[in-house]
């Protein structure tokens, strides 16, 4: 499926994943497979589609979408055995997640919401994953955004806060990994941290408001009034 580079042990070619639905796979799965997908899959049922006490919100779990995708088996995996992606095989894992995760819906609708691909990276070495995975997301996430799809770096030392509570941090998962869903209106609140200069957050908040979402409107729309004027010479 590869070819491989003898001198450093890597792929020299893009490798082709293998999506397969986390509860029930529709597949004979290999054996790195298999443990990845009980990993994650345990992952979400006993940490994400529960409560925690650390969230700041009692008794709701610590992401709302969780407990439907998996009464849906909604949520799809792919496995990557590469330690050390390139950015190019990065950009390309990326970009068949989303034709996968474009192709689990004929439309978006209310159903929608539920899906998720994530491609796991279990051979990634932990100290690496800030760099490689945040990286990447930030490098494709206003293409992403445009397409009203959200992309999230996961992994062990990821130290992005909860919303509720700064010293909870959600994003950390058992290997590093990237994720892409459909947009919703909370997502608001990821599009315009300090972390973005005025032209991302320009191009998220455009975006945002194209998606015609009403709950947090006039909020993006001031947002996006902010960052027009931070784009301008001072």
């Amino acid at each position: 499926m590869w070819d491989i580079d003898e001198k450093n042990g890597n792929n020299k070619s893009t490798e082709v994943l293998n999506f397969f639905p986390m509860a029930t796979p529709h597949r004979e799965l290999n054996p790195l497979e298999e443990a990845v997908r009980q990993k994650i899959k345990h992952w979400c049922e006993e940490f994400l589609a529960k409560p925690h006490p650390e969230l700041g919100i009692p008794n709701r779990p610590v992401c709302p979408f969780v407990p439907a995708a998996l009464e849906r088996n909604s949520i799809w995996l792919a496995v990557s055995a590469l330690s050390s992606p390139s950015v190019e095989q990065m950009q390309s894992f990326l970009a068949q997640a989303k034709r996968h995760f474009l192709s689990l819906a004929d439309c978006v609708n209310e159903q929608s919401i539920y899906n998720a691909v994530l491609v796991i990276f279990p051979n990634l070495p932990l100290a690496q994953a800030p760099q490689v995975i945040d990286g990447v997301q930030r490098r494709t996430k206003v293409d992403f955004v445009s397409d009203g799809l959200m992309v999230g770096e996961f992994h062990g030392l990821n130290n992005t806060p909860g919303l509720h509570n700064e010293d909870f941090k959600p994003l950390r998962t058992p290997h590093p990994a990237l994720a892409i869903r459909y947009m919703v209106d909370s997502d608001l609140l990821f599009l315009t941290t300090s972390q973005y200069s005025p032209n991302e957050k320009v191009a998220f908040l455009t975006s945002y408001l194209n998606r015609g979402f009403e709950r947090n409107r006039l909020r993006a729309e001031e947002a996006l009034v902010i960052a027009e004027k931070d784009l301008q010479p001072s």
